[in-house]
């Protein structure tokens, strides 16, 4: 769903789920839904270089080493969802690289306070053209945000 519509089918609250388990048990449990998102991370840069917003466009050349930096997320999203505090619980790094003709995912899990991420010499030896990444930052309440771009590889 897009955002405006989950949010007026789901306000803000705790929803309680009741389900049946494969051996017959019921299963019981919660979970808060909350309209505030964290916004997405921003001022992304390859070695120091700042990240296409269109993998389209003009795409960075980078060697190795390739490190890839990013501002701590401090805010919520500014035109989606409600506004109000954030606390991220983590960052993740996902590279979706084609190797021999498959596509190959690597993802890392940092804590809050790592907003950089040097990509593996030995997987860019692999590498011969673009590498498209994400950056997700997950907010304490569970919401996440995501920004995409790319770099290709010398």
């Amino acid at each position: 769903l897009p955002p405006a519509e989950f949010f007026a089918r789901f306000p803000e609250g705790t929803y309680t789920i009741t389900a049946k388990g494969i051996d017959g048990e019921k299963l019981a449990g919660e979970s808060e839904i909350s309209h505030v998102l964290p916004a997405a991370p921003g001022n992304v840069r390859i070695n120091g270089v700042l990240a296409p917003t269109d993998c389209d466009e003009a795409i960075p050349l980078s060697a190795a080493p390739v490190v890839i930096t990013w501002d701590p997320v401090t805010t919520s999203h500014p035109t989606l969802g409600e506004p109000g505090a954030v606390a991220i619980e983590s960052y993740g790094v996902e590279l979706e690289i084609d190797i021999l003709d498959e596509e190959f995912s690597s993802t890392a899990l940092l804590p809050p306070t790592v907003t950089s991420f040097q990509v593996s010499d030995t997987l860019l030896a692999l590498v011969s053209g673009a590498i498209e990444f994400e950056i997700l930052a997950r907010d304490s309440n569970g919401n996440r945000s995501i920004v995409e771009t790319c770099f290709d590889v010398q």
